[in-house]
């Protein structure tokens, strides 16, 4: 009796497994009409294919998970590993901790309970006519140079009234060369802008991902498409400064941001993003572009980098007010001319 019930036993996990098995193997063959890999040589097929799996037993449990409080989705990244992943993340970021403290530059304060309770108790400018569509930064460390550009975009747009799509390639060219896609700080890149007299416009000057063009007088001979004021241009805020970016959203400024990745991160979809890390994930520039409470959970509604297809639309909902990740740490933003 008990080989018998032993047998049956073994009979019924194997039976779970294969039910798995087909149930991954299903998931891949949709993941491959949704996402099409090309033609791949036999070892590097395989490659994606553990890669994926990897990842389709992560999101399963997470998105089986009662207590989650956003959900896990396959994209560009399910078949990556982790060298590839980090090529869309920063080589190189400065804080902007003692930003805030140089020369000429603004702060934002008098952040009271006053201000807090005039603040409205949402923002969201994800729709806003000002908004560029989101772009897709491609397999580049340019992330800060698309957080800088959709600030100034939109600065731009709201003081000047026209919405212009700004060139992340002339950064990428022109300001520090050498790191070509090993990225940067938003607030360098936005000190290099008003040395070169403005950004130009994508449509001078196009954004090609992972391509570095010759540095050059071409880099500061293209059509400017936004400049930055002449007078406190960077607006910078201290650690952990929620009141302060909300006041700056409020009006109608976005704040440039860099945190932490998580690969759960890069396979997010919807919800409010909360998953800690661990202190030793690359860093990745983003920006706030609003704020809000969802089901009892603060949140900064977050605009990435990584194409419309990533998360919701390309925006994430991120946890507000516990520097989850870095989130609050590294604030600025810009005024334009």
């Amino acid at each position: 009796m008990e080989k018998l019930a032993f047998v049956i036993s073994m009979l019924v996990v194997g039976t779970i497994g294969m039910c798995g098995a087909e149930d991954v193997e299903a998931a891949w063959e949709k993941y491959l009409t949704e996402f099409p890999i090309g033609i791949q040589t036999k070892a590097e097929y395989g490659k994606r294919k553990l890669n994926f799996e990897k990842i389709h037993a992560i999101i399963e449990e997470h998105n089986a998970d009662e207590n989650a409080t956003y959900t896990m989705a396959h994209n560009q990244f399910s078949i990556m590993d982790s060298e590839e992943r980090k090529q869309y993340l920063l080589k190189n970021f400065a804080s902007t901790k003692s930003l805030y403290e140089e020369l000429g530059l603004e702060t934002v304060e008098d952040n009271d309970d006053s201000t807090m309770r005039q603040l409205p108790p949402s923002i969201d400018y994800r729709k806003d006519k000002c908004m560029q569509p989101v772009k897709n930064q491609g397999g580049c460390g340019s992330c800060s140079a698309f957080a800088a550009t959709a600030v100034v975009e939109f600065a731009n747009c709201i003081k000047n009234g026209k919405s212009v799509s700004l060139s992340e390639q002339q950064i990428v060219d022109c300001d520090f060369p050498d790191r070509e896609c090993g990225g940067g700080s938003y607030h360098e890149y936005w000190k290099s802008l008003i040395k070169a007299g403005g950004q130009a416009t994508s449509a001078a000057y196009p954004y090609i991902s992972g391509e570095t063009r010759k540095r050059g007088s071409a880099c500061l001979n293209k059509p400017k498409g936004a400049k930055l004021a002449a007078r406190k241009p960077i607006v910078a805020l201290k650690e952990r400064d929620e009141m302060g970016v909300m006041k700056l959203l409020s009006q109608k400024k976005l704040v440039a941001v860099c945190i932490a990745v998580t690969d759960k991160f890069m396979n997010y979809k919807t919800g409010v993003y909360t998953t800690p890390c661990k202190g030793d994930e690359g860093l990745h520039a983003i920006v706030a572009v609003g704020y809000g409470t969802f089901k009892g959970i603060k949140y900064w509604a977050i605009r990435n980098s990584w194409s419309a297809g990533y998360g919701n639309g390309g925006y994430v909902l991120f946890q507000r007010g516990i520097n989850l990740c870095g989130v609050e740490r590294d604030l600025a933003t810009v005024n334009v001319a």
